[in-house]
């Protein structure tokens, strides 16, 4: 059975993947609905890997209200607390609607809020669980 740090590490890893593959699309300047769709999943994995790190259990769920408390607890900045778990949320639309639903097309500039924020919530995480930063930005 794996350990938690180890598992904490997988978690980080597929969250580093999905910010990976959110930033070659806004780069690509077409699919902007999957972007964000891997930038929520990034959301949705960091604070999970945070909490494996912590010994915490976490929530099975796409439901991204949580990690707000999670991410004001263990923010390393206490004057970013705000700024970071108010807008957690921001993506969860994408994490089901935008895989289906033609309504969901963010623009350009609302996916590089959904990238911007994955990649806070990120690097948050990463500084916890292994002191790693997040994935450099594409050009």
């Amino acid at each position: 059975m794996r350990s938690l740090a180890d598992h904490a590490k997988a978690l980080l890893g597929k969250a580093r993947h999905d910010l990976i593959a959110a930033e070659a699309i806004v780069a690509a300047g077409e699919a902007y609905e999957m972007a964000c769709f891997h930038a929520q999943q990034a959301v949705e994995k960091s604070p999970k890997a945070l909490l494996a790190t912590l010994g915490e259990p976490w929530p099975h769920t796409h439901s991204l209200p949580w990690p707000r408390e999670i991410l004001g607890r263990h923010r390393a900045d206490p004057a970013e607390r705000p700024s970071v778990g108010a807008a957690v949320v921001t993506p969860s639309p994408y994490a089901v609607a935008g895989r289906y639903d033609d309504d969901v097309a963010p623009t350009p500039q609302e996916t590089g809020e959904c990238v911007a924020l994955a990649r806070a919530v990120y690097a948050l995480a990463a500084q916890v669980v292994s002191g790693e930063t997040a994935p450099e930005e594409s050009p």
